[in-house]
């Protein structure tokens, strides 16, 4: 789709149907318009995300939040680098879901 095509001949028959370059151009750029778009709204989502972690009222919570979610850590670096037992870290994550709180911001578009 990004180079012209090499001539090939061939003896099967074929339907006749002539395409231009410039028709792979506006598709490729009609794809890569709904990329920057789709990468857009991914940004604001996680803006959104990282400033309702940001604004928690509990540190540790909002530290795990962001360690997990923003951060991509596994459970077990968090618990190492939080200095609790790994269920103890479970149980601090379903408090801060808790009291996660999104300020209005609706994630889901239909």
């Amino acid at each position: 789709m990004v180079s012209a095509k090499a001539q090939s001949y061939s003896d099967m028959p074929t339907t006749g149907r002539i395409s231009d370059l410039s028709d792979y151009m506006v598709k490729l750029e009609n794809i890569m318009k709904s990329i920057d778009n789709a990468t857009a709204e991914c940004m604001v989502i996680k803006i959104a995300i990282e400033s309702a972690i940001l604004k928690m009222n509990d540190g540790l919570e909002s530290e795990l939040l962001h360690k997990r979610y923003i951060l991509f850590k596994s459970w077990e670096v968090i618990s190492i680098e939080l200095g609790y037992e790994h269920t103890h870290v479970h149980r601090i994550h379903g408090k801060a879901l808790q009291h996660f709180d999104m300020g209005g911001y609706a994630i889901d578009k239909e």
